[in-house]
């Protein structure tokens, strides 16, 4: 296919299939070359547009650059339900310090597609984030994502039954309400999310701002307004 593409580089098919190719022998920045002229000859679709992205995010050794979001951005508003580039951009989110904004990410794409084959990819950066825990520091929570997978959800099991239960003595902590639905949403159980929704808007029924909040988050995990 190299050979053939040296003679004809203007095969944009030809172009689209060695970037897949160089890209899962490790051949990013070939990858990356290779789809920008695909785009170039067969034009934008949201996939090529995201594919292009992730060569780029390769090729840079993880790091979601300028062109890579840019990429995703264009991909996105193409089509945003795309996974992919939303995962890549929640990535471009924690790699800039935005750790809200990169839970927000993960956490509706948890929500949306729980038993997706990457959601698990997924729950792990949560977990890295101390997304599914009650604030645990950055070094503890890089220890629980180096967690082997059966210990890491045992870890992250045990933070949220240690939240549940303290908001079960005192409910007035209006972000300990969210970071347990949150967390029983990554962990794929939403009815107990529903349930803690129920007890937070019950301990909570006299701070306007707090029920307004939780019904954002209900919104935004698709767990139903109040």
């Amino acid at each position: 296919l190299e050979a053939r593409l040296a003679k004809h580089p203007d095969d944009g098919m030809g172009q689209e299939v060695i970037a897949k190719l160089y890209l899962a022998v490790g051949r990013a920045d070939e990858a990356a070359a290779a789809y920008a002229k695909a785009l170039e000859l067969l034009g934008e679709t949201p996939q090529r547009r995201e594919d292009y992205g992730e060569a780029l995010v390769a090729a840079a050794n993880g790091v979601v650059t300028a062109d890579a979001r840019a990429a995703f951005e264009t991909t996105l508003r193409a089509d945003p339900s795309r996974p992919k580039a939303r995962y890549y951009l929640g990535l471009a989110a924690e790699q800039a310090g935005d750790g809200n904004r990169a839970v927000e990410i993960f956490s509706k794409l948890v929500a949306e597609a729980p038993n997706a084959p990457w959601a698990a990819a997924v729950r792990a950066r949560l977990a890295a984030l101390g997304a599914a825990s009650p604030s645990p520091g950055a070094g503890a929570a890089a220890e629980i994502a180096a967690l082997p997978p059966a210990d890491r959800d045992a870890a992250i099991r045990g933070m949220v039954d240690q939240l549940a239960a303290r908001l079960a003595r005192d409910g007035h902590d209006a972000e300990g309400w969210l970071k347990l639905v949150r967390s029983y949403v990554v962990m794929n159980e939403t009815d107990k999310a529903r349930a803690a929704l129920l007890d937070a808007r019950r301990s909570l029924a006299e701070d306007s701002a707090a029920l307004a909040r939780l019904d954002d988050l209900a919104r935004e995990l698709g767990l139903g307004g109040s």
